[in-house]
């Protein structure tokens, strides 16, 4: 067994003045539309939601090794009463050498200026 692991820190601020600048082309580019729709229904934190997700995708291609993958192939989810969970395109579990036995651990926590996500890897 192998474990790998990943933390970022996001300045909501920043991820507050791209989306500001050009924010549907940021979103289009880093999230899915489950992300999307999820952070577009939080009105009062929409930026730190968005900057948790960045963080958690950042995380996870740290805890990996690489670096410049496109992160919309990476989804943040968190259901009602469950642990947050990444889920990878197929093109990103060939990418970064994920299989179906590896299990990722993420976690995430924001504030009105900080986005902050680990995630650890542990190699089936």
């Amino acid at each position: 067994m192998r474990l790998l692991s990943g933390i970022e820190l996001v300045d909501v601020a920043e991820v507050c003045s791209i989306l500001e600048k050009d924010g549907d082309k940021f979103i289009r580019e880093n999230f899915t539309d489950a992300e999307r729709d999820y952070c577009e229904s939080r009105k009062k934190m929409r930026h730190e939601h968005y900057a948790g997700r960045i963080a958690a995708k950042r995380a996870f291609l740290k805890a990996v090794g690489k670096d410049g993958l496109p992160l919309k192939e990476i989804e943040f989810s968190r259901d009602e009463g469950r642990a947050p969970e990444l889920h990878l395109s197929d093109s990103m579990k060939s990418k970064t050498g994920i299989c179906l036995e590896d299990k990722i651990l993420v976690s995430l926590a924001h504030e009105r200026k900080l986005a902050v996500a680990t995630v650890v890897i542990v190699k089936g």
